[in-house]
């Protein structure tokens, strides 16, 4: 079974926009008439196929036989609705709506029932239906329905394994008994807080969750989605809730749609089994989305442009004008203090607005300096990795400020532990200077604190003393894909200083392991990859959630896109996919991807019996340093490994018997022509993940004989190799002393111990 089935009331608007309302007898002008489909069925049949055109929608409903009926076909068909469900009444007339709008504010409908009043369960050919998920609406709007039909359409649906929704219109409190014996076949229920109140007899509108727990014991089986104005929630197997988009009054057209397009957007969702979160975003922002446009459609674009999350060629232009504006600007104030003998720094921030320090216009502002406060290391290589600028510099936390420095030993540990991360990527990549900021006095009360403040500007300078004479030896050559390209280097899911968020962390962990490990590290764009450029690399990665514009989205629908790394892999390249890398459904897959990859994700097109591979293999190279469980700081579920693909780690569902088609992939590799592909989940990091990453790049370059060269075994310890200097660094990663076997760049072997936090020279 795939897409979704759209059936019940199908009309024709005609919206009036007026400036106020009329007294009774009087008279007010109509500045505007809008005519267009309405309904269920148009509305949201048609806004589904906007969010995902590549969606099956299916249209069920009754119209008349008059010019309205034919121009609401047509409109369902040239918007890629399958309307072969709609019926023709011999007698009725199309069904129609009059409706007055105010401009930037509320509307009344006057309505004719028509041929939707005549819809029901003798309309409906049950053995065609191929849909998966079967919404019927307005209840309390169709009278067959209303009348014992909902019931007996719904049951049979359920007979025949089809996932079913419902919402309803506002109506009378007594209308509502009418909707509670359906419920018991309903396994979706979307409808607003005044008719969640109105089924649940009750006068509370404003606790969300009382309601949909309320409606969950009368019968519903999967979900509760209860939305307001502002807010909406979802009621599942847990319990969701976020706000609603905030419209600028000059963009406000109207509110007509904006229930059914917030409908539209939570079935798409529902149907990509997506989580109770990514179900009300989608809707809530479906819903700003329409209210754009004066009509119930034409505002409501794809789940990319709703979301703003892959930038447009519109929206790119715009950036790309900003930043010229911005930089030039900025380099004419530069330029005066130049002038004045004075240097010009800019401080490193969370969010940009025109001074990108990796954008192409950054070098015009002729800066002398960076600064910026850093607490890990993927925040250190953000301000290490600035070109065009004379020195950087980086401010360590905690900062000097009451809130952060009023505990000797809270403030040494963060510290310290902050350090262990920083101190990785200055390794790979220096700064100029390291400092602090805020005020002093506060330190000079905390002796422990500044005794380790001495201990680490002291360390500092030895690395500086070797670094900045002779880079690192690197073992690979890696490149991290995405839409941005060099754009966004460092900066891809930092928040805020880079704060552990829960979405970001998968994707945030992978890039904090790669800021200290012994690899070149390029960001690049989707257009470079297509124009040859990942023959330059040894390792290509692509990380990120679907539909974002770092794993790509909808720009892997581009043929051009896949074929330049499906050509890269084949001929003996190494592709690592994070999350969802190449995510997005399209031509029956949802990872483009997946054939490399040698996994994809189920979103319930391509369901199986056997299909899935329960069985984890073991690859002794790269699983060599695991000894417990990975932290993939991520819960996807539902990706299933392809036949030849080897999954490494696979987690189960508690409910469910093992090997039962349930299992997860976290971990898989494949082979894929002379090249190889890895699969991960995602990473947080520590010590073994690192080093564990370490291992299946290296595995997935065909660089394993390169493993223990300028190496430490134990996964708490690193080793940096710099050959100007003939210098290795050995670094102990931990709070703890560490014993590890350290080998040389060509191969000789010798037992060390480092202390805790410590850095070994060693010169050969």
């Amino acid at each position: 079974m795939n897409g979704i089935a759209v059936a019940g009331s199908a009309l024709v608007d005609e919206i009036n926009i007026i400036k106020e309302y009329p007294a009774m007898g009087r008279l007010t002008q109509v500045y505007g008439v809008n005519r267009s489909v309405g309904g269920l069925v148009p509305n949201v049949g048609v806004d589904i196929k906007r969010i995902a055109p590549d969606l099956s929608v299916y249209a069920y409903g009754k119209v008349g036989k008059d010019d309205k009926a034919a121009f609401l076909l047509d409109a369902l068909r040239r918007n890629g609705v399958n309307a072969d469900g709609i019926k023709r009444a011999e007698t009725l007339g199309t069904s129609f709506t009059q409706a007055m709008s105010i401009e930037g504010g509320e509307r009344t409908f006057f309505t004719y029932a028509g041929a939707s009043a005549d819809f029901g369960y003798d309309d409906i050919d049950f053995d065609k239906i191929t849909a998966k998920i079967f919404h019927l609406g307005y209840f309390l709007l169709l009278e067959k329905v209303d009348n014992g039909d909902g019931v007996k359409i719904l049951r049979e649906l359920k007979k025949r394994g089809i996932k079913t929704s419902i919402d309803l219109v506002s109506s009378t409190v007594d209308a509502y008994e009418k909707v509670l014996p359906c419920l018991q076949f309903v396994d979706y229920l979307i409808i607003n807080e005044l008719e969640a109140a109105a089924l649940c007899k009750s006068d509370n509108i404003d606790d969300l969750r009382l309601l949909a727990e309320e409606l969950k014991t009368m019968g519903v089986k999967e979900g509760v989605i209860i939305h307001k104005a502002e807010k909406a929630c979802f009621l599942g197997e847990s319990y969701a809730e976020i706000n609603s988009l905030i419209v600028p009054d000059e963009l406000f057209k109207g509110k007509t749609g904006a229930g059914d397009a917030f409908c539209a957007g939570v079935l798409t969702e529902i149907y990509e089994n997506a989580a109770p979160e990514q179900v009300l975003e989608t809707g809530i922002r479906a819903a700003a989305a329409s209210i754009l446009q004066a009509n119930a459609t034409d505002g409501v674009k794809t789940k990319s442009e709703i979301y703003e999350i892959i930038p447009s060629k519109q929206y790119s232009d715009y950036t790309d004008l900003v930043q010229k504006f911005v930089s030039e600007k900025a380099a004419e104030l530069i330029e005066l203090v130049h002038a004045s003998g004075k240097e010009a720094m800019m401080f490193w921030g969370d969010n940009w607005i025109g001074a990108e320090p990796y954008g192409k216009y950054f070098p015009l502002m002729k800066l002398d300096a960076v600064v910026g406060s850093v607490s890990s290391g993927c925040t250190v290589r953000a301000v290490s990795d600035i070109e065009n600028v004379k020195y950087r510099e980086i401010r360590l936390m905690p900062y000097f400020f009451p809130d952060t420095l009023n505990d000797d030993t809270v403030a040494t540990n963060a510290l310290l532990n902050n350090w262990i991360t920083e101190r990785r990527a200055l390794m790979c990549k220096l700064v100029d200077r390291i400092g602090f900021g805020g005020y002093l006095s506060l330190a000079s009360k905390l002796p422990k604190f500044c005794e380790n403040v001495e201990k680490v500007c002291d360390e500092f300078r030895a690395i500086y003393g070797v670094v900045s004479k002779g880079e690192q030896y690197t073992f690979l050559k890696v490149a991290i894909l995405s839409f941005w390209g060099k754009e966004k280097s460092w900066m891809t899911y930092m928040m805020c200083q880079d704060s552990p968020y829960q979405r970001t962390a998968p994707f945030l962990g992978i890039l904090e392991i790669l800021a200290g490990l012994p690899v070149q590290i390029d960001f690049i764009g989707f257009e470079e990859a297509e124009n040859g450029a990942l023959k330059n690399y040894d390792v290509v990665f692509n990380c990120g959630d679907a539909n974002t514009s770092f794993s790509g989205g909808e720009c892997w629908k581009n043929p051009r896109l896949t074929e330049s790394v499906r050509s890269y892999v084949y001929g003996g390249g190494a592709f690592i996919g994070v999350g969802e890398p190449s995510a997005t459904a399209f031509q029956g897959k949802y990872f483009q991807l997946s054939d490399v990859l040698g996994v994809d994700r189920e979103m319930g097109f391509s369901l199986a019996f056997h299909k899935y591979n329960t069985i984890a293999v073991k690859n002794d190279f790269i699983m060599h340093d695991v000894k417990e469980p990975i932290d993939y700081a991520n819960d996807l579920r539902h990706v299933y490994a392809n036949d030849g693909a080897k999954v490494l780690d696979i987690a189960f569902e508690k409910n469910f018997e093992s090997g039962v088609n349930c299992g997860h992939i976290r971990f898989a590799t494949n082979e894929f022509g002379s090249g190889r592909a890895v699969y991960l989940a995602g990473l947080r990091y520590n010590s073994q993940n690192a080093r564990t990453l370490y291992r299946t790049m290296l595995w997935a370059a065909h660089k394993e004989n390169m493993l223990k060269k300028a190496f430490c075994d134990n996964v708490y310890t690193e080793c940096h190799y710099y050959p100007l200097q003939k210098k290795y660094a050995i670094v102990n990663n931990s709070n703890q002393e560490q014993c590890t076997a350290f080998y040389d760049f060509a191969g000789n072997r010798e037992e060390v111990v480092v202390e805790p936090r410590a850095l070994l020279w060693i010169e050969r």
